[in-house]
């Protein structure tokens, strides 16, 4: 309980206290600027109405920052999701992929270009209040697109009262938006696209590419929401392995237009270049080629349709063969040469007697290479030397006249003319004992005519080769040449007197 003398004392101190604030007060207004002769509360009112226009270009800002953020959306789309700078070019639309670079927009990437194309509508519009201010941005997926403006100038707005500048009225106008867009639709589509170029590759093998990039565009749209459109707008394209796409949502939105606004749908405009994939090749071959000196002959199988040469590597030696080189080979073979059932093959003539290393590459019409097939082989003399001529018979000599030197001579007779003897498979002539020419010479018997035949074979064995009957080793013509045979041998006849 308080004494009557503490509450006379409060009572005093109050008194003393108003009567010091008030001379304080009247003289501290008269010191400062400004006749302030006017009713109590007026620069209260200032202050408010300047505070009030500030609030009004917050309130244009956040709603200019927000349209501008749909158009430099919709001008992104445009363009494949870049504003001014395209990595891949361009062929009506912003290319993704190129034959040799990706360029699909990451959002790292995507949300520098929204920032970038942001900036420029941004001051435009908010210039058509008087407001001139940069931003910085940033922006992330939260439950729609959040862009965060960074003011790099304060909004000041100076306060008068009668006529004086007594203060300023500082703000700083940065901006906080959450939109009704959805940036997944891009890497949704590239993730997608992955499985589009593996059912493209597959198909292709059997289809033409159009047809296989529409059946996968069919089947995409079958398992998403977003609807992908193959060249929506017609557009002219002349590369027939670059396609132009629309990909749109059921997403809209509003943008300015003239003095409105317009209705958007969320539609993203890209084109793609298919990569045509590398030929395969497979087993190679390497073979004698017959009736040739150290010749070889390449044969392997290549899938593809689009093959436009080989590439064909040995020694030193790299030679380009196109499809018309590697194919007549097959029937300009079969009669002579010893081939595989291959779909290409490819004749090497006059190499030396030494191990090669053939290596075999194809290259498709877009550049593509296959993995190259590598085979290790060393040629061998499968070349017939000429036939005897000028065979001369008499009771006690042989005599003709040889191409080469080093050749071995086989003799075979046969009673009578020579008119019967046999050829075409080794038989008859051939048939016979192989004798020397002495052994010839000692069966000439007198009064009988005979046939003798002589066959010269080189230190190879071409072109014959050893077998055997009836424990008589005899020599036989090889396959390939049994059917050019009688230009192989010299025959004559004698009659012994």
């Amino acid at each position: 309980m308080r004494s009557k003398k503490g509450m006379v004392f409060i009572l005093l101190l109050s008194l003393f206290m108003i009567g010091m604030i008030f001379p304080s007060l009247f003289i501290t207004l008269d010191n400062m600027k400004g006749d302030f002769s006017a009713k109590i509360g007026e620069l209260q009112f200032e202050i408010l109405d300047i505070s009030s226009k500030q609030q009004q270009s917050l309130f244009y800002i956040d709603h200019a920052a927000k349209f501008s953020s749909y158009q430099a959306l919709s001008l992104l789309e445009e363009r494949g999701g870049y504003y001014q700078t395209f990595p891949c070019g361009s062929v009506e639309y912003v290319l993704w992929q190129t034959k040799d670079s990706i360029c699909f927009p990451e959002q790292n990437i995507l949300f520098k270009n929204l920032h970038q194309a942001l900036l420029p509508l941004l001051k435009s519009n908010l210039d058509k209040a008087g407001l001139d201010i940069d931003y910085e941005f940033y922006s992330r997926e939260n439950r729609g697109l959040q862009i965060i403006g960074i003011a790099l100038q304060n909004l000041v707005q100076p306060i008068e009262f009668k006529n004086d500048k007594i203060g300023n009225l500082t703000l700083k106008p940065s901006f906080d938006l959450t939109l009704a867009y959805d940036t997944s639709i891009y890497d949704t589509l590239w993730q997608e696209f992955s499985q589009i170029f593996s059912d493209v590759v597959d198909c292709e093998r059997s289809a033409q590419l159009s047809s296989c990039v529409t059946k996968a565009v069919d089947d995409f749209n079958k398992r998403q929401i977003i609807l992908l459109e193959i060249d929506c707008e017609k557009k002219d394209n002349d590369d027939d392995r670059t396609f132009l796409f629309c990909a749109s949502t059921n997403n809209h939105y509003l943008i300015p237009q003239g003095k409105g606004l317009s209705e958007k749908q969320q539609k993203v405009k890209f084109a793609v270049y298919f990569r045509d994939t590398a030929p395969q090749l497979g087993g190679l071959v390497v073979e004698i080629a017959s009736k040739l000196d150290k010749g070889v002959i390449l044969s392997w199988k290549a899938d593809d349709k689009d093959i436009d040469h080989f590439n064909i590597e040995f020694d030193s030696t790299s030679l380009s063969a196109s499809i018309k080189d590697a194919q007549p080979y097959v029937k300009e073979m079969k009669s002579f040469f010893l081939y595989s059932d291959s779909l290409y093959h490819y004749l090497i003539p006059n190499l030396e007697d030494k191990e090669y290393t053939f290596t075999i590459t194809g290259v498709d019409k877009n550049s593509n290479m296959a993995d190259p097939l590598t085979r290790t082989f060393t040629p061998q003399d499968r070349l017939a030397p000429p036939a005897a001529t000028n065979l001369q018979l008499t009771v006690s000599d042989i005599t003709m006249d040889l191409a080469e030197e080093n050749l071995d001579v086989y003799y075979y007779i046969k009673e009578g003319d020579c008119t019967d003897v046999v050829t075409m498979d080794g038989e008859g002539v051939l048939g016979g004992q192989r004798r020397e020419k002495n052994d010839v010479l000692g069966l000439f018997m007198p009064g009988k005519t005979y046939c003798v035949a002589v066959l010269v074979a080189d230190k190879a064995g071409n072109p014959v080769e050893k077998d055997q009957k009836e424990g008589i080793t005899i020599l036989r013509v090889r396959p390939e040449y049994r059917n050019e045979f009688p230009i192989l041998y010299a025959i004559a006849t004698i009659t012994i007197p």
